[in-house]
């Protein structure tokens, strides 16, 4: 079964926690061009991770054994708030809200997660759009999160002894 992405968890607290429609927000790169219409319009994405667990376990007994396998990463998530009028800097401080609701805690549950309360940086890069008058907040934050798997594996007891020798 493939792993729900992390932008895409993030995506749909944001959504909910704002009530924005599906043409407001999105994960990045998808082209999407912004509407010439006035109010906020969110993208979400992935910049990368670090990996500071990579393990596997057994559990179970001879005739049912299980190796339990986990990734624990820290991904950047990237969030720019983008608006034609003020709306993103109205709604930045709210989109960093929703990331620690109620929705936010029971998804963080849900999927083996933790959102930072505190982000790696907010920044107005609404000068490098030049005269478009584009407003862009882009806000930077941490999410720990563990993948993992469990896969039913053969269990041997015994060994033939044929040893090949040189």
């Amino acid at each position: 079964m493939p792993v729900r992405p992390t932008v895409s968890i993030v995506r749909d607290i944001i959504k909910d926690q704002l009530s924005l429609t599906e043409d407001q927000i999105w994960i990045y790169n998808q082209r999407i061009k912004i509407p010439d219409t006035k109010g906020l319009f969110v993208a979400i994405s992935r910049l990368g991770s670090k990996i500071y667990a990579n393990n596997s376990s057994y559990t179970g007994s001879t005739e049912e054994l299980v190796e339990d396998q986990f990734v624990s990463n820290l991904e950047t998530i990237s969030i720019d708030a983008i608006s034609q009028d003020t709306s993103a800097l109205e709604y930045y401080p709210d989109i960093l809200m929703s990331l620690r609701s109620t929705k936010a805690q029971r998804e963080a549950e849900k999927y083996g997660m933790r959102f930072d309360s505190i982000p790696f940086s907010t920044a107005d890069l609404s000068s490098p759009e030049g005269t478009s008058m584009i407003y862009r907040i882009n806000i930077r934050f941490p999410v720990y999160r563990t993948y993992n798997k469990s896969t039913a594996i053969d269990y041997f007891d015994s060994f033939s002894n044929n040893i090949i020798n040189d």
